[in-house]
């Protein structure tokens, strides 16, 4: 475990903000102060500070340049994918080549590889959300899911085809609530309940979900078929992994 040492120097100092006001935070300024670390080496703090916020910062510089390329190469399989899977040929992963690279070895040895990207299609689907106006202030409008009915009214006949409702029943919480309704909902609970039970107790909630398998049935529609439904159903995003093969 690190340990600091001896002597210890610390000496408190003001944190301006970006705007050249004094932070409520505390600053500290290390000076020349040590830390000899789990190998035994003598390190300043200041100049772990500063390791620590340039490797903090090529990370996140590092993490925005992936992003931005795996955009690129989930758009590009997209294509590719959306391509094939209308002439028959539905594939639900890839692997993109790249550039290849090469490295020697210590003992001169030179090892030729691949760099690659698997890409593989998740079968999971989002209801596709509409904008209306915000019911506490109708002059903003914010963004809500399709509702059951929209879903049937965009797809008609061909609902069936592609989706299905999904039912959830809650128990009310006025029942939670109430000593005297909680009793009755035990007795009722031992005794077999019918729709006039249900209708008291509970809250019935139905929403439309995406039935599974329609990343690849959905090119078994017909293109009219499909296009309605893209309308009404957000892919989730492909599944992306780097990966490197060492070539012969």
């Amino acid at each position: 475990m690190a340990s600091v040492k001896d002597p210890l120097e610390a000496v408190d100092c003001d944190i301006l903000t970006g705007k050249g006001k004094k932070s409520a935070k505390r600053g500290i300024d290390p000076k020349d102060t040590l830390v000899i670390n789990d190998a035994g080496e003598e390190i300043k703090v200041r100049s772990a500070v500063t390791s620590y916020a340039q490797a903090m910062k090529k990370k996140k510089d590092a993490e925005e340049a992936a992003a931005a390329a795996a955009d690129i190469l989930k758009t590009y399989v997209g294509k590719v994918r959306d391509n094939n899977a209308v002439e028959g040929d539905y594939q639900k992963s890839y692997r993109v080549l790249g550039n290849k690279g090469h490295i020697t070895l210590e003992d001169g040895t030179s090892v030729t590889f691949q760099y690659s990207a698997d890409d593989s299609q998740n079968d999971r689907f989002l209801v596709a959300k509409k904008e209306v106006p915000d019911e506490k202030d109708p002059t903003k409008m914010i963004e809500r899911p399709l509702t059951v009915k929209e879903v049937h009214d965009i797809l008609g006949t061909d609902f069936d085809v592609t989706h299905e409702d999904d039912i959830t029943i809650s128990l009310k919480k006025s029942i939670l609530d109430n000593k005297k309704e909680r009793k009755e909902f035990s007795e009722v609970l031992v005794k077999a309940f019918g729709t006039e039970g249900i209708k008291k107790y509970f809250t019935k909630e139905t929403v439309v979900v995406v039935k599974d398998g329609m990343a690849e049935q959905q090119y078994k529609l017909t293109k009219e078929q499909r296009e309605k439904f893209q309308t009404v159903a957000v892919p989730y995003s492909d599944t992306l992994k780097a990966v490197t093969v060492e070539m012969d």
